[in-house]
């Protein structure tokens, strides 16, 4: 059973929470977000032939669910690997969008459904996958331009007179430093040691290169291991963390999300001295790109030095100090922890590295979640669907299980590096 603290240090979300946005007159998106798979669908263009009159239309049934599901991503200038800001681009992409909803690998959202509800969830159901499906088997027919149907707006929350903190400088990812060529992983320390303690209720992100910006992972580090951080205005390589197991995650940006905010009269505390830490991780959208342009991404942050009512913390069931043997399947680590005091759990955070095949995560007997099939590059933080959150009394177990398959010839320890593994799920939970 994991200690509190080694809950803290075996996690780090490299979430994908949602890629919602609104479609302006002829806008946006669905699709794989791996310029690879881009490539291996190909562009396939409609064909001409006659559709039924019943068909569904881009105007009149299509749009309205790609603004809703899939603009965010693969718009203009953002992270996905093709546009879908118009009738012209998402007919050129019908087998891809056909394949993608199908199969549900587009829009992206992993947990098994029946175990619990999570907010802005972001599953087609069975209708609109069909209305999808239906649309791109007639040859995409575009339907009235004259009559389009209404869509509905995301609603956005607002942060409250947020400090901006930029990127010490502007930083040109290295696409090298990982066997990917397609990866960068930097640290930076964007928050010198704070003189009183704050507390974060709320945050977002301004990518500097929308199209290039993966995710970042915001950690306040504590006063005792500042002194180990490089504090280079060009940061530090990292994977997995933010190099040190003292560092806490605190929050966790990805494209399309709206500005994030903790559950009302909750605040995660950062003690005075702490350092602020932000890992960003860079894709490398297009790989023909002679040289990636620098970033210089802004977090907003809603920071206050009143103390909320309630502390949230990051903390759960992991594992450490295990090994996934070499040519093996389905081999499963499983760690359990006990809530400390009655309280509240708001949202489970998942976490394996690039060998995981699957999650589990139990409160008790319940479900807290299910990914049945773990993607490294889809991960995120899942928040209950109950405006209370779930209630818990004191003692009550929690239990992570972490299913991996390794085809390398080697052994694969558990650790923060690209070629070891993970297994946590912290809560984030409040206490009585």
């Amino acid at each position: 059973m994991s200690s509190l603290r080694t809950a803290r240090a075996i996690f780090v979300s490299s979430a994908l929470l949602g890629c919602d946005a609104t479609i302006e007159p002829e806008r946006r998106d669905i699709g794989a977000t791996d310029a690879s798979r881009d490539d291996a669908m190909g562009d396939v263009t409609a064909s001409d032939t006659a559709h039924p009159a019943t068909s569904p239309t881009w105007w009149q049934d299509v749009r309205p669910l790609i603004s809703q599901h899939c603009a965010g991503c693969h718009s203009a200038g953002l992270v996905g690997p093709f546009a879908l800001d118009t009738f012209a681009d998402t007919r050129g992409k019908l087998a891809a969008i056909a394949a993608a909803v199908r199969t549900r690998t587009m829009p992206p959202w992993m947990p098994l459904a029946g175990c619990q509800e999570f907010r802005h969830a972001r599953a087609l159901t069975d209708a609109q996958i069909e209305t999808l499906t239906q649309w791109a088997n007639s040859g995409g027919p575009e339907g009235d331009p004259a009559r389009p149907a209404a869509i509905a707006p995301v609603s956005r929350p607002s942060l409250e007179a947020p400090r901006r903190i930029s990127l010490p400088s502007a930083y040109v990812p290295d696409f090298t430093a990982l066997p990917t060529n397609a990866d960068d992983y930097r640290c930076f320390v964007i928050e010198a040691p704070t003189t009183q303690t704050m507390y974060l209720t709320g945050y977002d992100l301004e990518p500097g290169v929308r199209a290039m910006v993966h995710h970042a992972n915001l950690f306040a580090v504590p006063p005792a291991s500042v002194a180990a951080l490089n504090q280079s205005p060009n940061g530090y390589s990292c994977f997995g963390g933010a190099g040190l197991s003292s560092a806490r995650t605190i929050g966790v940006w990805v494209p399309g999300t709206p500005p994030a905010r903790y559950p009302e009269r909750t605040g995660i505390e950062i003690v005075a001295g702490s350092a602020l830490v932000v890992q960003m991780h860079y894709y490398r959208f297009d790989p023909r790109a002679a040289a990636p342009p620098p970033d210089r991404s802004t977090f907003l942050l809603e920071l206050t030095a009143t103390s909320p009512p309630r502390l949230g913390q990051l903390v759960g069931p992991g594992v450490s100090g295990f090994t996934v043997p070499a040519r093996t399947r389905g081999h499963v680590v499983t760690g359990t922890w006990m809530t400390p005091s009655a309280g509240t759990l708001w949202g489970v955070l998942p976490h394996m590295h690039k060998l995981g095949r699957r999650i589990r995560v139990t409160l008790g007997d319940t479900c807290a979640v299910d990914v049945p099939s773990w993607d490294f590059h889809w991960q995120q933080a899942f928040f209950f669907d109950q405006p209370g959150g779930i209630s818990v009394r004191a003692g009550m177990r929690s239990t992570v299980t972490c299913e991996y398959d390794n085809p390398r010839d080697v052994p694969v320890s558990a650790g923060e590096g690209s070629d070891q593994e993970m297994c946590g799920a912290p809560f984030y939970f409040t206490a009585e």
